[in-house]
């Protein structure tokens, strides 16, 4: 009988046993289950390699670029506009007009007695009574009007094209009655647009404003200054439909009524004195600023 429970208490031993050493190995690494009997795989653990790849393949943060600074605007002055700061701007110009434009060829020429690079190279094709329904004939002696280059007489195309000229200022109307005839001298503009567009190439074209007329004008012409003074919208609303630049300075002419200023008459009519040909150089100045310099700021003389 002693026998008998010796041999049972040492199976009960062997299975205890084997159920430590089962329960041990479970609790090391047996997958897990779930309530539905599903196995899960226990979660590898990371090597030491393992990370350190990891970490090198995680970006350092990057440092955020530092911005540059600001530029200050340019601040150009009047005095440094009247020092040539921009005159080679007009290198290779011509002035086509009449004989308003003759005057300012003479008041640019006196200025560059003393200072030959006024205007820079730029040079004048301008002819007494030239208006825009002449100019848009674009031929020699139309009209009567006689275009000279060196001695030639030549048509506005010939003469830019015999010049070389790369960029173009045109002012006429005053011998159209612009004001009066309005429909007819854009007609006139627009033609000459196109004959220049079609012979002379790459050539940049500016319009300029029609000038302010006199009161004596006016009344001679059987015209209102108002209907005058508004041709120029529309003249820049066409130039705008072709993409062709346009200057008015018109208004740095006139008077309280709208009329060419006494004060800057040669004549009491239309033609211009040495006064009004300053502002009209300080205009083109400006002009050629805004054109080489948009971003500066300019201050006019107090």
């Amino acid at each position: 009988m002693d026998d008998m429970e010796d041999a049972r208490l040492k199976r009960f031993g062997i299975l205890a046993g084997v159920v430590l050493i089962a329960s041990l190995w479970a609790a090391c690494g047996k997958p897990a289950s779930t309530s539905d009997g599903t196995v899960t795989a226990p979660a590898p653990v990371p090597s030491v390699a393992a990370a350190a790849a990891t970490a090198a393949q995680t970006p350092a943060p990057t440092q955020a670029p530092t911005p540059e600074p600001t530029p200050e605007p340019v601040v150009v002055t009047e005095e440094m506009l009247a020092g040539g700061l921009v005159d080679d701007y007009f290198n290779d110009a011509v002035f086509v007009g009449d004989s308003i434009t003759q005057t300012f060829r003479n008041y640019c020429s006196g200025l560059r007695k003393e200072r030959p690079d006024t205007l820079g190279t730029a040079r004048f094709l301008a002819g007494v009574s030239l208006n825009a329904r002449i100019a848009s004939c674009d031929s020699r002696n139309a009209g009567g009007v006689a275009l000279k280059y060196r001695g030639r007489t030549v048509s506005v195309s010939e003469g830019l094209l015999l010049m070389e000229a790369k960029r173009v200022f045109i002012l006429l109307g005053v011998n159209d009655l612009a004001g009066k005839y309005p429909d007819e001298t854009i007609g006139y503009y627009e033609t000459l647009i196109d004959i220049l567009e079609e012979k002379c190439g790459d050539l940049e074209i500016v319009v300029q404003g029609v000038l302010p007329v006199s009161q004596a004008f006016c009344k001679k012409r059987g015209l209102s200054i108002a209907d005058w003074n508004a041709f120029n919208q529309r003249l820049e609303a066409m130039c705008s439909e072709r993409g062709v630049l346009f200057l008015d300075f018109s208004a740095e002419l006139m008077d309280e009524e709208g009329y060419l200023s006494d004060a800057l008459s040669s004549d009491g009519m239309f033609h211009l004195n040495e006064a009004a040909n300053a502002i009209w150089l300080r205009a083109l100045r400006r002009f050629a600023l805004s054109e080489t310099q948009p971003d500066a700021i300019f201050e006019p003389a107090q």
